[in-house]
């Protein structure tokens, strides 16, 4: 390679020299930043403008060849190389301006399209400044160019109509990223504004991308605003022989036992009509998570069938229908889980109804209320009175202890098929002593206060045997929160020194003669 070719080289490449400089200058402190704003949203819009940079030393190139080997075109090559770098730095301060700097400053967020809007008005006049500092009028393009502008306009109508309706969103501020809305029959997250369309993301997670004229056109539903609460409604037909009042009250707890559901303001129930063979019900309940609405309707439509289950509420067959159901003969094939042999057999496995004889056994199991619980869903809360003893026929169940008011509760036992819990409360009288939350799908029969008499009369000597077991349990929770660091337990509250024995405690409770 000759001198005189290095020395021309030079001199060609002189006039692109400060642009590369300044690319250069760019690109280094683009990286510095990427490298400190590794996980942020900014380090992505970075990106872009160091293709800008590419682009522009790949054209700046191409002005250099063009200046040494086809002069004709080196003007043109040099003002759109001059143009890119023009826009490659405008991406960047905006980039530096809207994402890094305004956010550390304001906790508003920048809409995409002013972002967009801005860089475009600002590069325009970058470019007017470029042409004209070349000898190039641009009165006089615009002027010789009338016709194919408005050829070009006409072609770009519904583009510009977009951007329009963008801006007049933005204006009238309808909804903004983040907010839940529905727009005609599309529902979803505003996931970005820009300046020719809105980008939805649905609940199955698809992106759907609507045109801002679109939008402008339509009836627009904000599920954010003017706050997050979310009113939900669902309609229940029940027998006429139910009492409204037995009806609202299984409802409203079926209802607040999910914890999605808001407590204020509180679930409502509503007669909506009544019908040729049953009553029609409304319940009403309000969600801040209008998201997962599918999910939270699912769960309170699950927890109104185990609450109406319980309740002993019935859903009525349509007037016409006949339905008819035989049982098998083997009671081993039954799909029933509720028969008394079931019941039973779970009894007789339990020590402390040792003593009971068969005819005993046969007359509690008969006693024995079924009850179904679905996985989550609390048995009892600490403090509940009037509490039944509580027998696991299939699922599992954590006991929960709390210390404290506002205690999130420490786990001291997972009782499964054949336990029992809630003894304390039903022999006693006290409180519950701990929350009983059903791990799976539960089955539960429950023996309340005046079975339990009735055996207590037959067989006294059981109070000495739950006292016994009741005694064993308080020591086993006591040794546990200790080990766990969570304190010493004590069930129903303080005990004093000279409380009288658990034995005796059972005696008087269910007035029972002392053993002789």
């Amino acid at each position: 390679m000759s001198m005189d070719f290095l020395i021309t080289l030079f001199r060609a490449s002189e006039p692109l020299l400060p642009g590369l400089f300044t690319a250069a200058s760019f690109v280094l402190v683009i990286a510095l930043l990427r490298v400190r704003l590794r996980a942020e949203v900014a380090a992505k819009r970075f990106r872009r403008s160091l293709v800008f940079f590419s682009v522009y030393v790949l054209v700046a190139i191409a002005a250099l060849l063009c200046r040494l080997y086809w002069p004709v075109a080196e003007r043109f090559t040099h003002l759109l190389s001059l143009s890119i770098l023009a826009l490659a730095i405008i991406h960047t301060m905006s980039t530096l301006l809207f994402d890094v700097f305004a956010p550390r400053r304001s906790a508003i967020s920048i809409p995409s399209i002013i972002k967009t809007i801005t860089m475009l008005v600002v590069f325009l006049i970058v470019v007017v400044f470029i042409l004209s500092s070349h000898g190039i009028s641009v009165t006089s393009l615009v002027t010789t160019s009338a016709v194919f502008t408005a050829i070009i306009g006409f072609a770009l109508q519904d583009l510009l109509s977009s951007v329009i309706s963008g801006l007049a969103i933005q204006m009238e501020n309808p909804f903004r990223e983040g907010n839940w809305v529905k727009v005609d029959q599309f529902e979803g997250v505003v996931r970005e504004i820009n300046w020719r369309s809105t980008k939805l993301e649905t609940r199955s997670r698809d992106v759907v991308i609507i045109p801002n004229n679109t939008i402008i056109k339509s009836a627009i539903v904000n599920f954010s605003r003017p706050s997050v609460l979310h009113r939900r409604k669902i309609k229940i037909g029940l027998r006429f022989s139910h009492r409204p009042g037995a009806v609202h009250d299984c409802l409203t707890q079926a209802a607040l036992s999910i914890p999605e559901v808001l407590h204020d303001p509180p679930p409502q129930v509503i007669i909506r009509r009544f019908v040729a063979h049953f009553a029609e019900y409304e319940l009403i309940y309000f969600i801040e998570d209008v998201a997962r609405r599918d999910l939270i309707d699912g769960n309170v439509h699950k927890r109104i069938w185990y609450h109406l289950d319980r309740a002993g509420l019935r859903i009525p067959l349509p007037a016409r229908e006949v339905y008819l159901r035989e049982e098998p003969q083997d009671a081993a094939e039954s799909p029933s889980r509720h028969s008394a042999e079931q019941v039973l057999r779970i009894l007789r496995k339990i020590p402390v109804f040792a003593p009971l004889s068969d005819a005993e056994f046969l007359w509690l199991a008969a006693k024995a209320r079924t009850c179904e619980f679905e996985a989550g869903e609390p048995l009892i809360h600490q403090g509940d009175k009037g509490v039944g003893l509580n027998i696991i026929g299939e699922g599992e169940v954590d006991i929960i202890v709390h210390q404290s008011p506002g205690d999130p509760g420490h786990k001291v036992s997972t009782l499964s098929r054949g336990a029992y819990f809630g003894e304390r409360a039903l022999l006693t009288g006290d409180p519950a002593s701990a929350d009983a939350l059903a791990v799976t799908d539960c089955l539960i029969y429950q023996i309340d206060k005046n079975a339990l008499a009735k055996i207590f009369e037959q067989k006294p000597e059981m109070a000495e045997l739950f006292s016994q077991k009741l005694e064993q349990r308080d020591a086993e929770r006591t040794e546990l929160l200790h080990q766990s660091g969570e304190g010493d337990y004590r069930a129903g509250g303080k005990r004093s020194a000279d409380e009288v024995s658990l034995a005796s405690r059972i005696r008087n409770f269910f007035q029972l003669n002392p053993k002789d």
